[in-house]
This record gives structure tokens, C-alpha cells and sequence, in this order.
């Protein structure tokens, strides 16, 4: 299968994502490039996926690539997720604090202005 032809970069200058499979025909080396990682990933679609197997089976040179993709996925996952200074966490608290405040700041201002119906 090939992809799209590329599109244009949108005006912001950064380049859009890869276009689509559109049709059945074998994928290249150059086709599945920038579908190893994803497919390391599970993160494709189930044609790119089913597209990128069947050319794997077929390719020493991808299969090899796409195992080092998953080598670095482990490693990464292996990794402890990372802790927030002491100094951030205490910034971060203070943040959350004052918006908390802002919003009831802001609900109480709400409640004052609402006209108060009597119970029945």
C-alpha cells in the first residue's frame, strides 16, 4: 500500500501528518518509515497496521528497525515516572489554591446577584 501524496504544510509552518493508506498495493521501505513507531506504539489504524505486518514479513531491514522501536518503548516504560521538585510541587499547589479561590470567588459573586426564591 502506498500513502497519499503529501499535503501542503498548513500555515502555522508545521508539516501535517502523515496522509492515509488509500489503496491495497505493498508497502516499500519508504512507505512504512514513518509508520514503524506507531506500529511499535499500537497506534495505528487496523489497515496501516495489517499493511505494515504484511511488509515486516517480508523485510529484515523494517523488522529490525521496529524491534529497536520496541526496545526503546520498554526501556522508556521501564522508567520511573519522573517527580516534581519540591520547589515545583509547591508552585503547582499554590496555582491550583488560587484558581480554586478564583472559581469561588466567582460562584459566590453568582449566588449574591441570583434572585432568592422563598421555599414552599
Amino acid at each position: 500500500m502506498s500513502p497519499l501524496p503529501p499535503t501542503e504544510p498548513s500555515r502555522d509552518g508545521k508539516c501535517p501528518p502523515p496522509a492515509p493508506v488509500q489503496d491495497d498495493r505493498a508497502f516499500t521501505c519508504e512507505d512504512v518509515a514513518h509508520l514503524l513507531s506507531g506500529h511499535a506504539a499500537g497506534e495505528l489504524t487496523d489497515l496501516e497496521r495489517v499493511s505494515v505486518k504484511r511488509h515486516l514479513s517480508s523485510c529484515r531491514r523494517c523488522e529490525r528497525e521496529i524491534a529497536e522501536y520496541r526496545r526503546v518503548l520498554a526501556l522508556a516504560r521501564s522508567l520511573p515516572p519522573p517527580t516534581p521538585s519540591p520547589a515545583l510541587e509547591a508552585r503547582l499547589r499554590r496555582s491550583l489554591a488560587d484558581a480554586v479561590q478564583g472559581l469561588t470567588a466567582e460562584s459566590n459573586a453568582l449566588d449574591e446577584t441570583r434572585p432568592q426564591r422563598p421555599l414552599p
